[in-house]
């Protein structure tokens, strides 16, 4: 008899932390960021030569049209549900089941970037440094939201869609988040920090939760190892010793009489 039993999937200790590692530094980038482009004149400074050479949102109306879309509540919400349906609609080619927990993770990126983004840029202070000779704390742009709905639901795509189909998204993805990061500058809307830390954002959450997801996955189906037991399994008791049976007796066939 032959039995299958699927061996567990186990990640390798590197894979975790270098995913752990990536949620780390991009998180500490993010701090960096805020700190060098807000907290200093030169970075602001910097910032506010760039934004002057490119404000006019009457000059890009395809900008400002794809900012009114992408920060559509309607969209949002139908992207996050389109997040959850990839994953659930698929299953992982290693173990046959349904890949809804990749979709939910790849919600809940997209979720949590945008709440943490909206959180900071109500929260953190932008200071003037006597650039404009207020003395006054300046409205804080820092982070940029349409880029972190773009970042977010992205990566939450990444997350959600198997290993094919990721390797097909990425390049979209990246290319949508920078024509929107692109859209936010060139119409006024923010600075260039604000689309780098918004995208920070949501690469630190995805790599959270590509960790307590298990990515990457095995794009091959698990191997089983077979336990082959004989039909009739031996006693474990030591036969009995069995004693030779006596050679049967021909007895003679008796001679019949005869008489003379």
């Amino acid at each position: 008899m032959t039995t299958s039993l699927p061996r567990p999937q186990r990640r390798a200790p590197a894979a975790v932390a270098v995913l752990l590692t990536g949620a780390v530094l991009c998180a500490l980038a993010v701090v960096a960021t805020y700190l060098l482009a807000v907290q200093t004149y030169t970075g602001q400074a910097l910032e506010n030569q760039g934004l002057d050479a490119t404000y006019g949102a009457e000059k890009h109306p395809a900008a400002f049209s794809l900012l009114g879309f992408v920060g559509s509540p309607p969209l949002i919400l139908g992207a996050l549900a389109a997040v959850i349906l990839l994953g659930a609609l698929t299953r992982s080619r290693s173990t046959g089941r349904r890949r809804v927990r990749y979709g939910v993770a790849g919600a809940a990126v997209a979720a949590l970037s945008i709440a943490t983004t909206e959180v900071l840029k109500s929260t953190l202070p932008r200071p003037d440094l006597d650039l404009y000779g207020t003395g006054l704390p300046l409205h804080n742009s820092f982070p940029s939201g349409h880029t972190t709905v773009a970042a977010g639901i992205g990566l939450g795509l990444l997350l959600a869609a198997p290993p094919v189909l990721r390797a097909l998204l990425a390049a979209p993805v990246v290319f949508v988040t920078a024509l929107v990061a692109a859209a936010t500058i060139v119409t006024g809307w923010h600075r260039v920090s604000d689309t780098i830390g918004a995208a920070l954002i949501a690469a630190t959450y995805f790599f959270l939760a590509a960790t307590l997801t298990g990515l990457p996955e095995r794009t091959t189906p698990a191997t089983h190892h077979h336990s082959h037991a004989p039909a009739h399994l031996p006693s474990p008791w030591p036969p009995h010793p069995t004693r030779p049976h006596p050679r049967p007796t021909r007895q003679a066939t008796p001679t019949p009489y005869t008489p003379y």
